[in-house]
């Protein structure tokens, strides 16, 4: 296997172990390192296109954490 190949499945493990946390921090945490290999592997249309859903669950996350910030407090 190529070590490129051998890269791209290290990171898409990494990446689907952080998309299982389901908190904004690992969703922001995964989107940076597929932000880092589209930086170094641009030619990788399939982690580009992948990275809709990451971007999908921070949108959804963002939303809930508002909503929940926005709630009041039971005194």
């Amino acid at each position: 296997m190529e070590a490129t190949e051998m890269l791209r499945r290290e990171l898409w493990q990494s990446i689907r172990q952080l998309k299982r946390q389901r908190t904004l921090p690992a969703i922001r945490q995964a989107r940076q390192m597929l932000r880092d290999w589209m930086q170094q592997h641009p030619d990788d249309v399939a982690s580009q296109d992948a990275g809709e859903e990451l971007a999908m669950m921070e949108d959804a996350l963002e939303v809930i954490q508002k909503e929940h910030a926005s709630q009041p407090v039971a005194a």
